[in-house]
């Protein structure tokens, strides 16, 4: 886990009432849209427990809807760089009953 700044948006997903969620849909639409965009893969694992304690209690994000980086939760980290508006940042991970993603585009240096 690597520290960034810029903007952040994160949100958490599940299937519509009476209809279940699906892993497999959800990661394949995110790696085939990314990889159409592209965005190279950076990371697709799991966090590790001493991963998890060395970042956790630094992470200003924590708590919040679309959360993620729990200790053995497979994480997927995409970017996506581009030249004038700050490299983007992208991670999402997902079970059976639900999804999350994490974009965070980040801040351009302008000096």
């Amino acid at each position: 886990m690597t520290p960034f700044e810029g903007k952040m948006y994160k949100t958490f997903v599940t299937g519509v009432e009476k209809e279940s969620f699906s892993q497999r849909y959800f990661e394949k639409s995110l790696e085939d849209y990314l990889k159409s965009r592209g965005a190279v893969k950076i990371f697709d694992g799991h966090l590790t427990a001493d991963e998890y304690d060395r970042y956790h209690n630094k992470d200003p994000n924590k708590g919040a809807e679309g959360d993620m980086g729990y200790t053995d939760e497979r994480i997927k980290f995409y970017m996506i760089r581009t030249a004038d508006k700050g490299n983007v940042y992208i991670q999402f991970t997902a079970n059976n009953a639900s999804g999350k993603l994490n974009i965070l585009q980040e801040e351009v240096d302008k000096s």
